[in-house]
């Protein structure tokens, strides 16, 4: 609803989600062998692998689809070497059936199996990189460490101040109003002004 409506918020937490409720709507088939999933691990695992499907098709990248869902839900005990592996492989089969009909809606314009699709089958040529974009990389992957460390320590701080003044059920329920009122506003006033 949030991207029908015009909402500047992306396609990588929409396709995670919608991702994570197939995953987790795919249990709820009339299989009668899918009982052996109704595990809360199995549950859990599904939900990580619809996750990392969606990731992996919002970019077109399998190993980082993959590394999300394991970031994602990397503090969770039933997270193993084996849901690693079952990640990756429902993440290069949702990119690759995700290709192969992105390529059937371009067939009658452009052909089949051309470079319309996250995976490239046409020839590849790759460009050396160039001294200013190494520097430009260098700068930007700087800055960009910079304010996430000074994000991780506001944060911080920030949480510290709830734990000690808002801990009652009146001043969190005004917190969640503030914040979705802030939120909701800028979400209709940013794309106004800009």
């Amino acid at each position: 609803m949030a991207c029908v409506g015009g909402l500047c918020i992306g396609n990588i937490g929409v396709l995670a989600h919608i991702g994570a409720m197939i995953g987790i709507g795919v249990l709820h088939l009339p299989i009668r062998d899918f009982q052996y999933f109704h595990i809360d691990a199995r549950r859990r695992e599904f939900v990580a692998a619809g996750m990392s499907c969606g990731m992996a098709v919002a970019f077109g990248a399998v190993i980082g689809g993959t590394l999300f869902g394991f970031e994602v839900t990397q503090p969770n005990t039933y997270w193993q070497f084996t849901s690693m592996w079952r990640t990756f492989l429902t993440s290069t089969l949702a990119v690759v059936v995700y290709s192969f009909f992105v390529d059937l809606w371009c067939l009658g314009s452009r052909g089949w199996l051309l470079s319309t699709s996250v995976l490239r089958f046409d020839s590849i040529t790759i460009a050396m990189p160039t001294f200013e974009s190494i520097i430009t990389s260098i700068v930007i992957g700087s800055v960009c460490g910079l304010i996430g460390s000074v994000w991780i320590i506001g944060n911080t701080y920030i949480n510290m101040f709830r734990k000690v003044h808002i801990n009652r059920q009146l001043t969190k329920c005004l917190e969640v109003l503030v914040l979705s009122l802030v939120t909701t506003t800028m979400f209709y006033w940013l794309p106004f002004w800009a």
